[in-house]
């Protein structure tokens, strides 16, 4: 498995994260802070995911 693949989930999470912190509210003051929130959310859940699949492979 090619490591260099797993770089384009960060990108991913970043504009997934923005995006769905823009839906929640309007402002860049909440925006930021929320979407930071989802990212650490999102990247902490996919790390649990890879732990288990790396210890079962």
């Amino acid at each position: 498995m090619d490591l260099n693949l797993f770089w384009f989930g960060i990108p991913l999470v970043i504009v997934v994260s923005l995006v769905y912190a823009a839906t929640r509210g309007e402002r860049v003051s909440e925006i930021i802070p929320n979407a930071i929130h989802t990212a650490v959310w999102t990247l902490g859940f996919l790390a649990c995911v890879f732990g288990v699949f790396w210890i079962i492979t």
